[in-house]
């Protein structure tokens, strides 16, 4: 509904578009004598125009108000953000995904819900959604079903169900990465020891990361045959010791992937 209101007459116009309206409302204004008024809009399509009011030399002789019932915006299509390489570490809790959105927006809506109802809060490792944008979050007790839930705009829902395949059941998948470490990681107790486990062929490499998502450097870049793997490090990342504060380790070996937190405390 269109209405317009001047020196105490109200006109109104009910019409599916503004231009219609306009038209509606200014032949009833010329029939009451009201003249020289005319207002600006939104063309027939819904876009362009400025939607201000505009009058005439003759309406400066009284006041005037023009206002907007039912005012609709009209989005252009939407497309989906894309989820990839979701995965649910059973040793850990560490939930991992990759999120990527074609406009680069930002999630609106970002939850994992396990099966009794729990709400878990992913959190990105970088702000910048015009590329791919890594995210993670710590889950206890670990489920064995659960569904992340992401919207762009809070209108269209992505979901994504996960549900956990036991080592034991027909079509087995191989073990997933794991590493164990002192956390926090204490100066003075370097040079620190990291237990790896379920490697498996190929090159292994052990990155480090801020929480913007900048890649500060590698613990080891190596050919790796074995299961497991032990490892020391003495927080130097390109010969500069990383300071306090807390950063993401990623360990990547082929299709395998996995990302932990860790916090350097003097």
């Amino acid at each position: 509904m269109f209405r317009m209101t001047r020196s105490g007459m109200q006109l109104e116009a009910d019409a599916p578009s503004w231009s219609l309206a306009r038209e509606v409302i200014h032949q009833r204004a010329s029939e009451l004598g009201v003249a020289g008024m005319r207002c600006g809009g939104p063309d027939a399509g819904g876009f362009g125009g400025s939607g201000t009011p505009e009058f005439g030399f003759g309406d400066y002789a009284g006041t005037a108000l023009a206002y907007f019932d039912d005012h609709r915006y009209l989005a252009m299509a939407n497309s989906l953000p894309q989820i990839s390489n979701l995965s649910l570490n059973q040793q850990s809790g560490l939930l991992t995904f990759d999120y990527l959105d074609a406009e680069g927006d930002f999630p609106l809506t970002m939850e994992f819900v396990d099966a009794g109802g729990n709400s878990f809060s992913p959190q990105p490792l970088s702000l910048d959604y015009s590329q791919s944008v890594s995210y993670s979050v710590l889950i206890s007790p670990v489920p064995k079903q659960g569904e992340l839930r992401v919207s762009d705009n809070d209108i269209d829902l992505v979901t994504i169900p996960w549900e956990w395949v036991s080592n034991s059941d027909p079509g087995t998948v191989p073990a997933a990465l794991n590493c164990r470490m002192p956390n926090p990681l204490r100066p003075s107790e370097a040079p620190w020891r990291l237990s790896l486990d379920g490697l498996g062929k190929g090159l292994l490499k052990l990155e480090v990361f801020n929480l913007r998502g900048q890649n500060l450097g590698s613990i080891a870049s190596r050919e790796c045959n074995s299961p497991r793997l032990e490892l020391t490090w003495d927080g130097r990342l390109n010969g500069q010791r990383l300071g306090s504060g807390l950063y993401l380790l990623r360990i990547s070996q082929g299709n395998s992937l996995r990302e932990q937190r860790f916090i350097i405390q003097k």
